[in-house]
């Protein structure tokens, strides 16, 4: 939006950014701004006052349709409300750089509006320290710009990174245990946030992934890697633990290891159990997969209400009323799944 907002200024108003009020114009829109979006207590008739002031300053004095003057006075707002030194910023040396800097590179609009509002303190970082050379590393890996700019869309936060310090370890780490090109670009493109931990702890979650069995080759290896780095130690050792005997097929899917144990890992695994105990299903019929990935109705249908007149309890096991020790199971059934 900012970028819209400057490039219709410089062409409704080519000499506005050189008068000596272009600062005080666009500082007392930000004022406004702030004082629209941050008196939470004020009433509603209030602060719609307040919010039609700056709309209407942006029409009648900035030259902005309706439409865009309305969105910026909302972007406006939570920029405000987020970061109020930005108030204070020289428009020119401050904000005007990054402005120039997303358009060059083809990020604007509704992008543009998001990344600056989710991380406001990117006002604050260097053109020439940060965003430069930050696009510049990823533009090393990935080899085109338009892959650039995705990396970016999706992990704004490198742009406050010092690659050299905190990126590039990681894809060191990657390198060191044998991942493919390929694979890095994957990760690099499609879950570049992954890339923003600590070197220590992302090298960690690696090793674990390797541990686990994934190949590095593979695709699969940065799913698991996701997975992996998204949950605590603690809760990924729980889950292991119920699966058990399972680490092939969790290698296989390691999405599996995203799914609450309360909530599905747990009621579907006792209903698998129990028709197993029953000789109803055999190991063959089903994979891990099968049972965890499909929605609650496919399983309702393919493992409760398919055998409910063999196992009556099946849908009190699957709902929790009903424990697996009061039908004859010990703790350990659920590892032999």
């Amino acid at each position: 939006m900012f970028d819209f907002l400057s490039r219709t200024l410089r062409r409704s108003a080519p000499n506005i950014q050189n008068s000596s009020c272009f600062r005080e114009n666009v500082s007392l829109v930000l004022v406004r701004g702030l004082s629209s979006s941050s008196n939470k207590i004020s009433k509603a008739a209030d602060q719609q006052k307040q919010h039609s002031f700056t709309v209407s300053y942006l029409v009648n004095r900035c030259g902005l349709p309706l439409k865009t003057a309305t969105s910026a006075s909302q972007m406006i707002a939570k920029l405000i409300t987020r970061l109020p030194r930005l108030v204070c910023s020289d428009p020119e040396e401050t904000l005007l750089p990054k402005i120039e800097f997303f358009s060059s590179i083809g990020i604007s609009g509704h992008d543009f509006t998001r990344i600056v509002t989710q991380n406001p303190n990117i006002w604050f970082r260097s053109v020439e320290k940060r965003f430069v050379p930050c696009y510049d590393f990823i533009k090393s890996m990935v080899l085109s710009e338009d892959k650039v700019v995705t990396t970016l869309k999706r992990a704004p936060r490198m742009l406050m990174c010092d690659m050299q310090t905190s990126i590039a370890p990681n894809i060191a780490s990657l390198r060191k245990f044998g991942v493919t090109q390929s694979t890095v670009l994957f990760l690099v493109t499609d879950y570049p946030n992954i890339l923003l931990r600590t070197s220590a702890k992302f090298e960690q979650h690696v090793r674990e992934v390797v541990d686990m069995g994934f190949d590095p080759k593979k695709s699969e290896f940065v799913h698991a890697l996701r997975v992996f780095a998204g949950m605590s130690e603690l809760s990924r050792e729980r889950k292991m633990a119920i699966l058990g005997g399972l680490r092939e097929a969790v290698a296989r899917v390691p999405l599996v290891l995203c799914y609450s144990l309360n909530k599905r890992v747990i009621p579907r695994c006792s209903i698998v159990q129990v028709l197993q105990s029953k000789g109803l299903l055999k190991e063959a019929d089903f994979y891990l997969s099968s049972v965890l990935i499909p929605p609650e109705k496919v399983i309702l249908a393919r493992f409760v209400i398919k055998y409910e007149e063999q196992v009556p309890q099946l849908l009190s096991v699957y709902k929790g009323k009903l424990g697996l020790p009061e039908l004859g199971f010990g703790s350990e059934g659920m590892k032999q799944l």
